[in-house]
């Protein structure tokens, strides 16, 4: 099967190829330093042990892993460090913070909103 697309998109296509390849290639290359790599005849064995030295020795490397690892766990999060947990358990621990604060001042906090009459609350 083949696309045509006009000439002025190519460089704009280009960049969305390369972009999800280079993605692709991260995870992969991800999956043999983890050791989930029981399928890699893409990769050469000499090249796969010149990286595995390099992901170990490599102290600009391994600061890198080290930080990520630890941004990872971190109980602050932001746009680039959020965790490994998912929005429902994200959303659970604000919620618990929230009422948490706000039962001392002795107010409801409502999760949903009033729909039809219908009144849901947490507590």
């Amino acid at each position: 099967m083949h696309f045509r697309w006009d000439a002025e998109h190519n460089l704009t296509i280009r960049n969305i190829f390369n972009h999800r390849m280079g993605r692709q290639l991260q995870q992969m290359l991800d999956d043999v330093r983890q050791g989930q790599d029981h399928r890699t005849t893409w990769l050469r064995p000499d090249i796969k042990n010149d990286l595995f030295v390099h992901w170990e020795t490599d102290k600009g490397f391994r600061h890198w892993r080290l930080t990520n690892r630890a941004n990872r766990v971190s109980i602050r999060s932001s746009k680039y460090t959020g965790g490994l947990a998912t929005f429902m358990k994200t959303k659970a621990r604000l919620i618990f913070e929230v009422v948490g604060l706000l039962s001392d001042v002795g107010r409801e906090v409502q999760v949903h909103p009033h729909t039809e009459g219908e009144q849901r609350d947490i507590c």
